[in-house]
């Protein structure tokens, strides 16, 4: 995961702060925290990487002033393959103007995002690309 992280941050540029909102194991919050970030990792269920907080990314309550701590600047992450278009959507909805989502997924579920097409697709590996959104200022 280490190398996959690196080819993200080598062809885009992210501010510090970063939201891990599916981090799992931790693998992607492990690499952005080594490379300089701050990053806030969460995830449904705690699955052992160290600080994570316990949240449902779908959940509108913590996306409110009384959880200052989660940024919407930046968000990394490698969602569920299930549900990639529901992180889309919903990373998109979060967002903060001008910022943006980058999320690790199958090559071949670009399709599953077809409605809303990534501003750049970069190759981590062979099966597996980030892809990037950003949201417009209003």
């Amino acid at each position: 995961m280490q190398k996959l992280v690196d080819k993200l941050l080598a062809a885009e540029q992210f501010h510090e702060y970063v939201w891990e909102p599916a981090v799992g194991n931790g693998k992607i919050a492990k690499r952005l925290t080594e490379r300089g970030f701050n990053v806030f990792a969460s995830d449904i269920d705690d699955k052992g990487y160290p600080g994570t907080h316990v949240i449902d990314f779908f959940d509108d309550k913590y996306i409110s002033d009384a959880y200052p701590k989660i940024r919407r600047d930046i968000i990394i992450t490698k969602p569920p393959q299930s549900k990639i278009k529901a992180f889309v959507e919903r990373a998109m909805k979060v967002l903060a103007d001008g910022y943006k989502v980058a999320l690790l997924i199958r090559r071949e579920a670009l399709v599953e995002v077809k409605d809303c097409l990534p501003s750049k697709v970069v190759e981590a590996n062979k099966s597996l690309v980030w892809a990037i959104w950003k949201k417009s200022k209003n």
